[in-house]
């Protein structure tokens, strides 16, 4: 509206393109752009941001037994994010990453005609890592992530539930067992009903 003094602005840009593609083990990719910068007057006046991000990944299905599916990715990433809390002579601080390879491995298994089980793993590793905040540089290499997931999914007809298992029931499953347990079963769950 105008008033620079009270409201923040920005601009949000982005676009995924996913194609069949054969290159060396894959047969598809998706490549995915997006843009960010604004203005955030709640922390200060003149605070503002910048993002802008560039990945392109390959993947294809795995071969498998009856009843199980299996995925695996591998991709490339570019990311530059740049922010300024707004404070009197503050330096932009930069930040910048390249990320290669980053690697998803996505498993699903058919228990019954209703319940399916799903593992999933990601591993990134940064090729160059650097931030600048204006008085202090540094860079890294090296492993980002090592994440994995496991998961549940039932099947209703019209009705799904897809659950996120928490790590902790492998860390101490007699406490699920047994109703003494003090973080929630599933991490994240999603109900999708059909009509």
């Amino acid at each position: 509206d105008g008033n620079s003094d009270t409201d923040g602005n920005g601009m949000s840009l982005g676009f995924n393109l996913r194609r069949a593609q054969d290159v060396w083990l894959f047969d598809n990719m998706l490549v995915n752009f997006n843009m960010n910068s604004g203005k955030d007057v709640n922390t200060a006046k003149d605070a503002k941001f910048s993002t802008m991000g560039l990945s392109a990944d390959l993947f294809t299905e795995l071969p498998t037994g009856e009843g199980v599916t299996a995925k695996f990715g591998m991709g490339f990433g570019y990311m530059n994010n740049t922010t300024n809390s707004g404070g009197t002579d503050e330096d932009d601080n930069i930040e910048t990453f390249v990320e290669l390879p980053s690697v998803t491995l996505g498993v699903e298994a058919e228990v019954t005609d209703w319940a399916h089980v799903r593992f999933g793993l990601d591993h990134g590793y940064w090729l160059s890592y650097s931030n600048d905040d204006g008085t202090t540089k540094s860079t890294a290499t090296g492993a980002n992530t090592f994440d994995w997931d496991f998961g549940l999914g039932f099947d209703y007809g019209s009705f799904q539930l897809d659950m996120v298992i928490s790590e902790t029931i492998f860390n101490n499953p007699m406490h699920y067992v047994t109703g003494r347990n003090t973080t929630p079963l599933s991490s994240n769950a999603t109900l999708t009903w059909s009509f």
